[in-house]
């Protein structure tokens, strides 16, 4: 303690115990104490306003004020003032209460001498001194986290801004003619940008960990279709002969789950790249199946295993750790942060999972987890029961790799197919001869072409040329990049061809088209099954073709943006994919462009000069009501926790990340100009001066019913699922206005507004999206009208399906 006194401030009306406290502290040995008293709070009060006290001895019962409120009033005058109670109640529990309430201390009355007085005092300053010291430290600690999160959101616009010009500019370039060393410079540089990317978004999301705000979004989807992307990406660095990407869903997968199919996605790119990274021959394999299931959720299991070199199991410990590299050497050769695991880890923990890791040196790994989802309203069909058309149709496979023809083997059974597998062309054909005429016959044969004990084209030739086995579908599997003539495989009887890895919902595609066509009279019609096989990844200009011709040049699109290099990429992307744009540098200025012109997307920057983004919106919301409504899609460098629920906030409609990617804005400007009916069509229809609007695009319904990926009884299924869904929507529309519950009537017309786009229902459409203004607006008044009229409309939908189903079953 230091050798000036320690100033004490006593606040008891009793003169004897005053007295007794003033002898107390006269007492003390090694420690020199001044004392003032006082014999009410008002005296105790003016003491505190004109003087400094190192400690304060309250006495709770006082002439003008008792109990709890005595306390009260001496702690929020004094708050870095150590107090210590006198109490006469000789209560424990009474007495510790106190400490809770802002205390440091207490003493009973006659139970205390010198040196208990003392030690309390002392005791209670230090206390209070480390309190504040915490205290001071947690404050620091806090504005450090602000001033952190306010760097990363700087920096991420800062960095993700030119990364945006680059990665677009290349992008752009890659797409004109190039010679050979000019293609592979700006390969380089397109590749190397993606990376860097990779890393900054590591970055980011390991600070989201950090700091707790890493959440999920709720969204349905297809676990299929999630695992399948994911297979997708990596297809290119595993078409070697050495190394294999393969996958399977089990049969009782889910078809349609709620949950966050991103950060799902996210997991498994991140574990399947780094068993591909560290796997140089072997294989890769995806599994997935389901765990478990209650009334309303689902868990799914998935595995990742690889034929790699293994992990010690010293490295096992610590491979979830941050910036920890199991083998440095490696990782220096192939890149990485070292956070993908730890990110992974935290992001299945969300999901109700734990990461697990199953490895022996020289042996492969194993990753796995469980993840948690919702199931969304009414029927969860699984993956076998929506593909239980082809139930007992028997299949062979024609491949001389045995671990791959398991797999996929394995797959088809789990469809409910009959499945064999023959390894050599002369095994394939004795096998598919002798059960020609057998009520199990062949239906359909899936043939690899790689060289090797296989020659594909010539056995599907010598089947074809087989009169016994013509009917017989033939599929081929050729490497990427390796696409075969297509005159030629027509020739030799194959009815499709599709690349590995094979994406499984290809795959089934396929062999329903094959095992369809295979009872036709003389076999199928080659030539036009395979004229309708898949097209190779569209070019830029092609990636807007899901947009009429009509809507694209008629759609108006403004780009604010004050990023020039930006601005101009933009503009050439939109010329690109067949849209006219124009550019203005702020939010005063897209205002004021509005107001010369009309709009039907804008494409706002959120961090402009003069105006940004966000105020821009509101400006805009404000201004022009419409109808037609303009879209508004926020483009915005940040990538931090709710960015996205800023944009909506302001009123934007929908949001794009930079890098701006030409996929993403072809996707975006595709959803909001044909299924929200925007464009010409949807000025139109605002007009009021539309004539009867059809409930269902005979053309759209057509074109989707003649593509790669149906036929009829595909469209019948679809059709069947869809009005089931629509049933159910209504339903959960009209208990949700019942019970007033706006936000889930919003969230049952997105639903409904999102998967009749496919239907060509552009009225239902535009009505599910009114309601979804109205709840946004907070419009009320009209919201029983609007939803009459989007179940009356879904009635419409509903007979105008049921005719086209009629017309196309009619012979």
């Amino acid at each position: 303690m230091p050798d000036a006194p320690i100033r004490v401030l006593l606040i008891e009306d009793n003169p004897g115990d005053a007295r007794l406290v003033q002898l107390a502290l006269a007492e003390s040995r090694g420690v020199r104490f001044q004392l003032r008293a006082v014999a009410s709070l008002s005296a105790a009060l003016t003491a505190i306003a004109t003087d400094n006290f190192d400690a304060v001895l309250l006495d709770l019962s006082l002439p003008d004020c008792a109990a709890r409120e005595t306390l009260d009033r001496i702690t929020a005058a004094t708050s870095r003032t150590p107090i210590v109670v006198l109490t006469g109640l000789d209560d424990e529990d009474f007495s510790r209460g106190l400490v809770k309430f802002g205390a440091q201390d207490y003493l009973i009355k006659g139970q205390f001498d010198s040196r208990l007085l003392t030690r309390s005092l002392t005791y209670a300053i230090e206390r209070k001194r480390t309190q504040q010291e915490l205290a001071t430290a947690r404050d620091g600690a806090l504005e450090a986290s602000k001033q952190k999160s306010a760097f990363l959101a700087t920096m991420s616009h800062e960095i993700r801004t030119p990364m945006n010009a680059i990665i677009g500019m290349t992008k752009m370039l890659l797409d004109t003619e190039l010679d050979a060393d000019q293609r592979e410079f700006a390969g380089t540089v397109w590749s190397s940008g993606r990376a860097l990317l990779a890393i900054i978004n590591d970055i980011l999301d390991f600070s989201k960990v950090s700091s707790g705000k890493l959440t999920l979004r709720d969204g349905e989807f297809r676990p299929a279709a999630a695992i399948e992307s994911v297979i997708e990406l990596f297809a290119e660095r595993c078409q070697g002969p050495d190394l294999r990407l393969v996958s399977f869903v089990d049969g009782d997968m889910p078809v349609n789950l709620l949950g966050d199919s991103g950060r799902l996605r996210q997991v498994l790119t991140n574990l399947v790249g780094n068993a591909i990274k560290f796997t140089e021959r072997g294989e890769v394999a995806v599994l997935a199946r389901r765990e478990s299931e209650t009334q309303g959720e689902v868990i799914l299991h998935f595995t990742i295993k690889d034929t790699g070199p293994g992990i010690s199991t010293e490295s096992q410990s610590r491979l979830f750790d941050a910036f920890y590299q199991a083998d440095s050497a490696s990782t220096r050769r192939h890149g990485g942060a070292g956070l993908g695991l730890a990110i992974s880890a935290q992001i299945v923990e969300l999901m109700g999972g734990a990461l697990e890791v199953e490895s022996v040196l020289g042996h492969g790994s194993s990753f796995s987890f469980n993840a948690k989802f919702r199931k969304p309203p009414g029927v969860c069909e699984t993956e076998a029961q929506a593909r239980a058309s082809l139930r007992g149709k028997r299949v062979l496979v024609v491949d001389a790799n045995g671990p791959a023809a398991q797999w996929m083997r394995r797959q088809i059974r789990s469809w409910g197919l009959e499945c064999d597998i023959a390894r050599t062309g002369s095994e394939a054909h004795e096998v598919l001869s002798r059960f020609h005429a057998a009520p199990n016959r062949f239906c359909c044969a899936v043939i690899d072409l790689d060289p090797g004990a296989i020659n594909g084209v010539e056995l599907g030739r010598a089947i074809h040329a087989d009169a016994r086995l013509q009917a017989i579908g033939l599929i081929a599997i050729h490497k990427l990049g390796h696409r075969p003539d297509s005159p030629a495989m027509s020739a030799a009887g194959f009815r499709s061809w599709i690349s590995k890895p094979v994406r499984q919902s290809q795959l089934f595609d396929c062999l329903a088209e094959a095992i369809a066509e295979s009872g036709s009279e003389a076999g199928a019609q080659i030539s036009q099954a395979s004229s309708r096989r898949p097209a190779p990844p569209a070019a830029l200009n092609q990636l807007s073709s899901a947009v009429p011709a009509e809507i694209r040049t008629g759609a108006r699109i403004l780009s604010a943006e004050d990023h020039l290099v930006n601005q101009r990429m933009v503009l050439k992307m939109l010329e690109r994919l067949g849209y006219h744009g124009d550019g203005v540098r702020n939010g005063l200025e897209a205002v004021g462009a509005l107001r010369q012109r009309d709009y039907d997307i804008i494409l706002m920057d959120c961090q402009m000069p003069e105006m940004d983004g966000y105020a821009a919106t509101r400006a805009i919301r404000s201004e022009f009501r419409g109808p037609p409504r303009i879209i508004i899609i926020g483009v915005t460098a940040n990538a931090l926790h709710g960015d996205r629920q800023k944009c909506l906030d302001a009123g934007m409609d929908d949001y794009l990340s930079k890098p701006l990617l030409p996929e993403a804005l072809a996707a975006t400007l595709a959803r909001w100009l044909v299924l929200n009916g925007n464009g010409n069509s949807g000025r139109v229809a605002a007009s009021g001066e539309t004539p009867s609007v059809p409930a269902i695009d005979m053309r759209a319904i057509s074109e989707f019913a003649e593509s790669d990926q149906s036929g009829e009884e595909f469209i019948a299924n679809i059709i069947e699922v869809f009005l089931a869904d629509m049933s159910e929507r209504v339903r959960a529309a009209g208990l949700q206005m019942g019970h007033h519950d706006s936000a889930g009537l919003a969230a049952t017309a997105h639903a409904l507004k999102g998967s009749c786009g496919h239907f060509g229902a552009v009225q239902l459409m535009q009505l599910c999206g009114a309601i979804e203004d109205q709840v946004r607006n907070e419009q009320t008044d009209g919201i029983h009208a609007a939803v009459n009229s989007m179940i009356a409309e879904t009635e419409r939908v509903r007979e105008a399906l049921k005719a086209f189903r009629y017309n196309q079953a009619a012979p």
